[in-house]
């Protein structure tokens, strides 16, 4: 029986054709040890099943025999619930989802036998879930009590008790072997049947003209499993009076009308609920005049315009930038309105991979989170950067002879199109297929040179032809591995890089490393930039570019127009913009209007690069007296900052921290104390060597 840290490591083993101890140590976060407990496991558990063991070649590294890799795929990862089941040990996390799950959708008697039975653990383990789950649910206002008459049971807000199952629905389907389990339990405890309901949602879907977000299908057929138990026979109030109106006229709830008649379900308060949750997962189409449109719109286009005045960008093509946003953003919008969770696995990889882009996206967000009463989550925060990321990262691409790549991905192509502007910018010569769903595979006609995808599936790999298995957001590392492994796959021997962790051997052997991670972390980039992008990729620090000639204190202007040409004008000075880019600063404000003015007393001037933009460079003007710029909010502004820009990209790294910088209160005592520009300057170097702005 394998636990979830080697079912872990057996789902990255399968990813690869050949990985070191060193990459598994970096990817996994677990010991050597750990590794090689893991690993004979595995080995003992594939024996008993009499197929080859995985292999540990030397100075090369593990290795999974391909007819291993095939039975796991297929007993493990794609098999139905009862297989995956009986080859897998439940952890504490997963007994403790199936506990709850039992006490929400079990309306008999549950008493602790009934626990031990059938998850086939001990008393005492039993009890301590028990316990770990309560220390859980606390946090949510919910008590599982117990007396002789009714045995366990949960105590709590209704809605809250359906956020928290959803919850662990959401977190359990994060793992590939998610709703095999679920399938498990639901064929235990004779629930409607997965599959089944499945088709009944999407008959609906269809007749209503409704698209679910990514992997939101299994998320919400196994939800309404659970619901129904409890719906059946109660008529709740979990919607608050004055949002009730919004759904009236709305497909989603006639989505929901038809869904519960299907169950004989016609209780008001249910269609409402469920009418709610369905908009929190439907993707939004800016095509279809829905009653909610204006007013969506109206918060997209403010946050586009926000985040273009902080990032100091500005998106050539904005309606096609409106409606990438509103897809996202609609689902996201009624999420929050309605509190309904949401779990993003990639949050803590996009968090670290698009640090500063993730920074600029908060700060964009923020003055948008009174419409929600509370602070807008970092999983949403975090889906919003990526597409961003995506947005920005659009390059135009000149057609030659290329080998031709398909991106499948077998839980939807949201994440695909992730993946799919990350991988056309990492390999620029291959002509890429947009991406498709598993189910399209069959109908493709064109001649594919390799494959690309995020879960490994036995219908990809009898498919004979190259299959890579990606990571939507990818870490430096894993790029140079893609690479590596895609032109080996290709048969291409110009990138014939030597292993990074054969040149830190080298290194080691003749020198004293003091920063280990950030040498690997600079020789993965100088060898991936190497061979996908021969300019090099300049990211400056705020101190970068700026300097004590762009700073100026006190200066006098006698209206909006006149403070921005002022502040402008050490720009000029210092050759980094043209006259007439003054002028287009002044053009692109009355076009933006407010949202210029970014914060309190602060406002952030820029063109686009083509506007007069000569270098990347920032001014820094501090008002003598406040001007008004029009924002009822945040005016008279008293300090201004032109930024010039030569791209979308290059000054993100600075932005964010300015972004950083502006929320110090010291900065701004700094400027309006400072006895030269130099002090200024001399503050935004003090505060970099000390690292304050992270």
């Amino acid at each position: 029986m394998l636990e979830q840290r080697s079912l872990t490591l057996l789902e990255l083993l399968i990813k690869s054709d050949l990985i070191t101890m060193e990459e598994i140590q970096n990817r996994t976060e677990l010991t050597r040890r750990q590794i090689d407990y893991d690993l004979v496991k595995i080995n003992e558990w594939l024996s008993e099943r009499q197929y080859p063991k995985i292999e540990k070649l030397r100075r090369k590294g593990i290795a999974v025999p391909a007819e291993t890799k095939l039975y796991i795929i297929e007993q493990i990862l794609e098999k139905g619930g009862e297989k995956a089941s009986s080859a897998y040990s439940f952890g504490d996390k997963e007994r403790m989802v199936f506990i709850y799950l039992q006490l929400f959708s079990n309306q008999e008697y549950l008493s602790l036998n009934h626990f031990i039975y059938f998850l086939n653990i001990s008393k005492s383990t039993v009890l301590k879930d028990i316990k770990n789950l309560e220390q859980i649910l606390i946090k949510s206002n919910i008590r599982i009590i117990y007396n002789r008459q009714k045995g366990y049971s949960l105590y709590g807000d209704e809605q809250m008790l359906r956020f928290c199952m959803m919850h662990f629905v959401m977190e359990l389907l994060s793992n590939s072997n998610g709703s095999k389990l679920l399938d498990w339990y639901n064929a235990k405890n004779h629930l409607i049947e997965g599959k089944k309901l499945q088709l009944i949602v999407k008959d609906n879907l269809e007749k209503w003209s409704i698209k679910f977000v990514e992997n939101k299908m299994h998320e919400f057929v196994y939800s309404f499993i659970y619901i129904h138990t409890r719906i059946k026979n109660s008529n709740q109030v979990l919607i608050k009076e004055q949002n009730k109106s919004i759904f009236k006229k709305t497909i989603e709830y006639n989505f929901a009308e038809d869904l519960l008649r299907d169950f004989n379900i016609g209780f008001p308060e249910e269609k409402v609920y469920l009418s709610a949750y369905i908009l929190g997962l439907s993707v939004g189409n800016l095509n279809h005049l829905t009653s909610d449109r204006t007013t969506l719109l109206d918060l997209v286009k403010g946050i586009i315009d926000r985040f273009e005045n902080l990032a100091g960008i500005r998106f050539m093509e904005p309606q096609q930038v409106i409606a990438q946003l509103y897809m996202h953003f609609r689902p996201a919008y009624y999420r929050m309105l309605f509190k309904l969770p949401i779990v993003n696995p990639m949050m803590h990889k996009i968090k670290k991979e698009y640090k500063e882009l993730y920074k600029l996206v908060k700060e964009t967000l923020k003055p948008f989170a009174s419409a929600f009463e509370n602070e807008i989550p970092s999983e949403e925060i975090a889906y919003l950067t990526i597409h961003f990321a995506s947005i920005i990262s659009s390059t135009n691409e000149e057609y030659t002879e290329k080998k031709v790549a398909l991106i499948v991905c077998p839980n939807g192509v949201g994440t695909s199109a992730i993946l799919y502007k990350e991988l056309r910018n990492i390999f620029p010569e291959i002509e890429f297929l947009p991406p498709i769903e598993i189910e399209q595979l069959e109908t493709v006609q064109t001649k594919i040179d390799i494959l690309f995808s995020t879960v490994p599936s036995t219908r990809l790999i009898i498919k004979k032809t190259p299959l890579v298995i990606v990571n939507p957001i990818m870490t430096s590392l894993e790029k140079y591995n893609v690479v590596r492994n895609v032109y080996a796959q290709l048969g291409n021997p110009v990138f014939n890089q030597p292993s990074i962790h054969r040149i830190m051997s080298i290194i080691e052997s003749y020198a004293d490393v003091t920063d280990r991670a950030s040498l690997e972390n600079s020789l993965v980039e100088l060898f991936t930039t190497n061979k996908i992008d021969l300019q090099e990729v300049i990211e400056p620090v705020l101190s970068d570019i700026t300097n004590e000639y762009l700073i100026q204190l006190d200066v006098e202007a006698t209206d909006w127009q006149d403070a921005i040409r002022k502040s402008g004008q050490p720009l000029v000075k210092e050759g980094k913009v043209s006259l007439e880019y003054i002028q287009a600063m002044i053009d692109t404000a009355s076009e933006s209007g407010p949202y210029i003015v970014i914060a309190q007393h602060v406002a952030l001037p820029h063109a686009r690069p083509e506007s007069g933009s000569r270098e990347i460079g920032i001014s820094m003007t501090k008002l003598k007296n406040p001007i008004n710029f029009g924002n009822s909010g945040n005016d008279p502004v008293k300090y201004v900052f032109c930024l010039s820009a030569i791209d979308n990209e290059t000054h993100l790294v600075a932005m964010a921290e300015l972004v950083e910088l502006l929320e110090y209160e010291k900065f701004y005592k700094k400027l309006d104390e400072a006895k030269n520009s130099k002090e200024v300057y001399e503050f935004i170097l003090e505060y970099e060597k000390r690292g304050e702005l992270k």
